[in-house]
């Protein structure tokens, strides 16, 4: 009623393809609400916070779909945070990603390309769209540094 559409995508996983995951669910469930309601594609944003961080910063680096967007304790960097202790439970981020939401088969090592690939910071210089970082460093589970360092790299 006050001219907003609020989607929440439900995103389908690919093993070792979690950022692109993101892009091709995000454009797509986008493009079907457009063909439902009449939508102006010049003023579409993303907002996501923690996990949603991260593929906001991914999603980013892949698509001109979005005017404006909000990356809230998002990850940017996977290769530093892999190799960081989590600061709450003081055991090593690596399960996070093989184990958890990141969904690799297997660890850096033995997918180098795949990691890189999923790394929002690499590829941070194709991202064209305002983007608004937060973070706050009482966080728990998503380091302050890793919106500092995607500021830095843009």
């Amino acid at each position: 009623m006050e001219g907003y559409i609020v989607i929440l995508p439900r995103i389908i996983y690919s093993e070792n393809r979690v950022g692109k995951s993101a892009v091709e669910s995000v454009e797509e469930t986008v493009k079907k609400v457009q063909s439902w309601y009449s939508v102006d594609s010049a003023n579409i944003g993303i907002i996501g916070h923690s996990f949603g961080g991260y593929e906001t910063n991914y999603i980013l680096t892949q698509s001109s779909l979005f005017k404006t967007a909000v990356s809230g304790s998002g990850i940017a960097d996977l290769i530093s945070d892999y190799f960081t202790v989590h600061k709450m439970y003081l055991n090593s981020n690596i399960s996070r990603y093989t184990n958890e939401q990141f969904g690799f088969s297997d660890g850096f090592f033995a997918l180098k390309k795949e990691y890189l690939e999923n790394n929002p910071i690499l590829m941070a210089d194709q991202i064209k769209t305002p983007l608004l970082l937060w973070s706050g460093n009482k966080d728990e589970h998503v380091e302050w540094r890793q919106s500092v360092g995607m500021f830095m790299t843009l």
